[in-house]
């Protein structure tokens, strides 16, 4: 049999999108499962810098996922950190002790076929074994089950963007607004990720903050505007508190000739 599989208990792959797992954590968790289940082993060794390599985030955002999977006690770490050896974790299983909030279910899992394994391999189902899938209609998920996952997923990196920004600036943008959603859903479609987001508003908050002139453009429509997005992202955080302050000042001046010849604020190159 090929070993290009990993296999992971039915339970926790029926079990697991029923509770609110943002998209950041659930990465975390194919990357915990994969390398724990995928080497039939139940922890393993995890350094930050593996698990940001791994999912493509960035360092701080999986120190701060990874710590709360453990506070929702769906992680556990069964080896602390030593100077030579990275933290050793693994995963739950006993959903009970779970501290996340669960989706509204529409069905029970009362008589569901909570077989022992499912093994994936080449982005198939296999069926050849032992890993048989269940097609009772008790435990799996049909297409529209798979639509609203992806669509709830969708959601979450909504709130993670919008709430992040209230948290940053005070703010009382709402990820439920259509507008909102346009901008991010369309600086997804370019490929951008929740790790873009969160730099360009960390990046603006580090020059805007405080300045009362321009802190009314840390907003969606300013940060996520497709012209700006990207300029944006390619800006470095300051490391310089005077410097930034300077070019601050020298960008505040060009921006108030820019609005007295009758243009669009929006429009405005921040870069």
């Amino acid at each position: 049999m090929s070993s290009e599989f990993t296999q992971v208990p039915n339970s926790i792959l029926e079990i697991a999108p029923r509770f609110k797992f943002s998209a950041a954590q659930f990465s975390i968790l194919l990357v915990i499962w994969r390398y724990t289940y995928g080497f039939h082993r139940d922890d393993h060794d995890f350094a930050i810098s593996f698990v940001a390599q791994a999912t493509g985030m960035q360092e701080r955002n999986v120190k701060r996922e990874l710590s709360g999977l453990i506070a929702a006690k769906v992680l556990i770490v069964t080896q602390q950190q030593t100077n030579k050896q990275a933290r050793r974790i693994g995963f739950n299983k006993n959903f009970d002790e779970w501290v996340v909030e669960m989706r509204e279910s529409r069905g029970s899992f009362e008589g569901a076929n909570l077989t022992p394994q499912i093994e994936f391999w080449g982005g198939e189902i296999d069926t050849s074994g032992g890993g048989q899938s269940d097609t009772s209609g008790g435990g799996g998920f049909d297409t529209q089950e798979i639509k609203n996952l992806k669509k709830d997923l969708n959601k979450d990196i909504y709130v993670e963007i919008i709430d992040y920004l209230n948290a940053k600036t005070g703010k009382r943008y709402s990820p439920k607004v259509k507008s909102n959603r346009e901008l991010i859903n369309g600086r997804l479609a370019e490929g951008r990720t929740l790790d873009d987001f969160l730099y360009v508003i960390d990046v603006k908050c580090s020059q805007w903050l405080g300045n009362e002139e321009m802190e009314q453009y840390l907003r969606p429509s300013t940060l996520f505007r497709p012209s700006n997005f990207e300029n944006y992202l390619n800006e470095r955080m300051p490391s310089d508190k005077k410097a930034t302050v300077a070019n601050s000042r020298d960008k505040d001046v060009a921006f108030q000739q820019w609005i007295e010849e009758g243009n669009d604020p929006n429009d405005f190159d921040w870069s």
